[in-house]
């Protein structure tokens, strides 16, 4: 089976903006990452699905300004589904709470799925002095919350963010917890790494 390593964890956690599903049109098992971002799909996600899952990739644009990264194989599929508990399909992700697997995993491996996941549904907001990521899944958020005390990183309770979209969110505007999450967890999605390093540059 797939070696677990960063690379792995990293790809699980950014499939919080994702699906691993079944196709009846194609008949295909998929597993797939979107991004608005081409070049972060091409620099963050092929080298590792290459790696992982030894799948040779493509960046497709499929609508307007909105990219994917899609890989077809049954055996991807049902490792996803059974390793680390990702949904069935047509329940959505709300349901996505923190698989055992993640639970049980090493520090570096926890700090690899949260740059993942904050990669595909992070934010920062540099008029406002912070970082955040969202899901509709409260338990995920509040592990994570966890995770980044342990590394000094304080963040904030988890809160509604979108009451239409039931979407929470955690928070990190410390000074020290900002300067902390660049150092553990950082961001390779480029514009946020960005605007993160010039944040904490300009907290001083």
């Amino acid at each position: 089976m797939f070696a677990s390593d960063e690379d792995l964890f990293y790809l699980i956690g950014a499939l919080r903006d994702g699906s691993v599903h079944y196709d009846k049109a194609s008949r295909n098992y998929y597993t797939v990452w979107y991004s608005n971002d081409m070049e972060y799909l091409r620099a963050a996600i092929l080298p590792r699905v290459l790696k992982v899952f030894n799948k040779n990739a493509k960046v497709y644009e499929y609508k307007k300004g909105h990219f994917r990264v899609r890989i077809a194989g049954k055996t991807i599929h049902n490792f996803i589904k059974e390793c680390f508990e990702f949904p069935e399909d047509g329940v959505g992700q709300i349901v996505w709470g923190v698989p055992e697997m993640l639970e049980n995993a090493n520090s570096n491996y926890k700090r690899a799925y949260i740059r993942g996941m904050f990669d595909a549904e992070g934010d920062v907001s540099p008029n406002n002095r912070y970082v955040e990521v969202s899901q509709q899944n409260t338990e995920i958020l509040k592990w994570i919350k966890t995770v980044l005390s342990s590394l000094d990183i304080p963040s904030g309770n988890v809160v509604i963010a979108d009451k239409k979209s039931s979407t929470y969110k955690i928070v990190v505007a410390s000074k020290r917890g900002l300067a902390n999450f660049k150092l553990f967890i950082g961001f390779e999605y480029p514009e946020k790494k960005k605007l993160l390093v010039s944040l904490v540059e300009n907290l001083n």
